[in-house]
């Protein structure tokens, strides 16, 4: 288990499909321009 930080200041766009990853069960919180990711986390399909 672990939380990683993708942080992008470049393309404000880049974390735009972050909610269907939630609809499959994916632990991200948004913050600014940055994606917390908390897993390991199974993927169920949508």
């Amino acid at each position: 288990m672990g939380t990683g930080v993708v942080t992008d200041t470049i393309y404000q766009a880049r974390f735009k499909h972050i909610d269907e990853l939630r609809r499959m069960n994916a632990q991200i919180k948004v913050e600014g321009s940055s994606a917390i990711v908390q897993g390991p986390t199974q993927l169920e399909g949508g």
